[in-house]
């Protein structure tokens, strides 16, 4: 199981604070054993688009041009019902082609009766790739990526203080081209950590 960055973690959850009552989904950055940060992709609708390809796109372009061995490792999503933590379709097609060329790749459902009590309960469930059943397996919780309790504190700092509404994702950005979604991760960690 890969470790989980503050950053990646911060990201995540204001992603799925910022839009409550609406899926969100997003990439998982980082190397071999390392989510080192998260690209907040939508909300209100998880579905696989020409957009979503353009995103991607976008991030392994940037990833490229940064050259610091960074690769996408995985996906995550946050369902819109209190109790969901099925993948879905278009999550499952999603994190299947990232595990095409990353093999360890990681798939972090929210879940979202956590989003309450960050301090005190796992925040996602966390599935990874069975080579030998050919399927996304969960992850035993004890094993799963999560955050320390002061990162949880500082996260839900941020949403008291309503920064959460700051983080901007690929959607925002087709709606306002001039918001720039791929440096989310370094307004979450200058804003919110």
């Amino acid at each position: 199981m890969p470790s989980l960055s503050d950053d990646a973690y911060a990201t995540i959850a204001l992603h799925a604070l910022k839009f409550p009552e609406s899926p969100v989904c997003g990439l998982l950055v980082g190397s071999a054993g390392a989510i080192e940060r998260a690209y907040p992709l939508q909300h209100g609708h998880i579905t696989l688009s020409p957009m979503l390809e353009v995103a991607f796109a976008q991030v392994d372009a940037l990833l490229a041009e940064e050259a610091q061995g960074r690769t996408i490792v995985g996906w995550y999503q946050g369902n819109s019902h209190h109790d969901d933590r099925a993948i879905g379709d278009s999550g499952l097609r999603m994190a299947s082609r990232i595990q095409g060329y990353c093999a360890g790749a990681s798939l972090l459902v929210i879940r979202n009766q956590a989003m309450a009590s960050l301090e005190s309960e796992g925040l996602f469930a966390v599935h990874q790739w069975d080579t030998n059943r050919k399927e996304w397996k969960l992850v035993a919780e004890d094993e799963a990526a999560q955050s320390n309790k002061a990162v949880a504190k500082k996260v839900m700092a941020a949403f008291r203080e309503r920064r959460h509404m700051g983080l901007v994702d690929f959607d925002d950005h087709l709606a306002e081209p001039e918001l720039d979604w791929l440096g989310t991760p370094n307004v979450v960690r200058a804003e919110c950590l």
